[in-house]
């Protein structure tokens, strides 16, 4: 979405300008598949007279079924956790900093460098905090 709002500017109509973006938005975040492809229709539409946009958002994320489905939030829904940069992160982190890049531990180790990893972020938070403090950032 960062993408989209940044090439915004391509888009000749100021109007269109700000609210294909926030279409995209909507379209990212639409659990409902009926919706979804209205909304769909409905930013093509938008996109009438800029070839470019329209033909990158059809190649790019509406070309197949299959990739529709992969960033789609309908197909998602019934996912029990989801995940995201700053997860995936912290997970590299717990593993490779905590468990020593293993893949298998027992599990009253992998439950005590959990609790460690809980109680150093939790000492890092109290730190900026006091920093934010002493400095009036607050």
């Amino acid at each position: 979405m960062r993408n989209w709002a940044q090439n915004a500017s391509r888009i000749q109509d100021k109007d269109r300008q700000k609210q294909i973006p926030e279409q995209l938005y909507l379209l990212h975040r639409e659990p409902r598949w009926n919706h979804f492809e209205r909304m769909v229709v409905e930013i093509l539409t938008m996109l009438d007279g800029e070839e470019d946009c329209k033909t990158y958002l059809r190649s790019t994320y509406l070309n197949t079924e299959e990739r529709i489905k992969e960033w789609a939030p309908y197909s998602r829904a019934g996912l029990v956790a989801h995940t995201n940069m700053a997860v995936e992160r912290w997970h590299r982190t717990l593993k490779r900093t905590y468990l020593n890049g293993s893949q298998n531990s027992r599990i009253d180790q992998a439950l005590f460098y959990l609790f460690k990893a809980i109680e150093d972020i939790n000492r890092e938070c109290n730190v900026q905090v006091t920093w934010k403090v002493l400095n009036n950032q607050y």
